[in-house]
Formats: structure tokens, C-alpha cells, sequence
């Protein structure tokens, strides 16, 4: 049905906003793939972007764990 939709609002939409359809769709793709597990479990960096952006518990643990491997 969100397929249908899109390709609905590409026909009527600007060269842009075609454009952004698409680059959100194969964003769209790619969470669903990632949610699934299609790509396996350790492959995800979409929802890792995701949970750093979002949890700063999370993302204090990363950088603590970057400074860690720099020095």
C-alpha cells in the first residue's frame, strides 16, 4: 500500500520531491530490512545511527568505549 501511495505521488510530484521519495523509500527499505533481520544480526547501522542519535546513555557508552580505543 506505501508503494501504491508513492508511486501515486510521483506522478504528480516536482523532480525534487521525486527525489526525495525515493531517497526516503530506500531509507524506508532499509529500516524494514534491519527490523526484519534480513541482513543479519550484526549488520544494522541504520538502527544503531538511530539508538545513538536517540539514547544518550547509549551514546555517552560509545564514545566512552572511542576514547578508550584512541588511546
Amino acid at each position: 500500500m506505501i508503494f501504491a501511495m508513492i508511486s501515486l505521488l510521483l506522478n504528480i510530484s516536482t523532480r525534487i520531491g521525486g527525489v526525495l521519495l525515493v531517497i526516503g523509500l530506500v531509507l524506508g527499505v532499509e529500516l524494514l530490512a534491519e527490523l526484519i533481520g534480513v541482513l543479519g544480526p550484526h549488520h544494522s547501522p541504520l538502527l544503531n545511527c538511530l539508538r545513538y542519535i536517540g539514547n544518550s546513555a547509549y551514546r555517552e557508552e560509545v564514545r566512552q568505549n572511542r576514547s578508550k580505543k584512541s588511546k
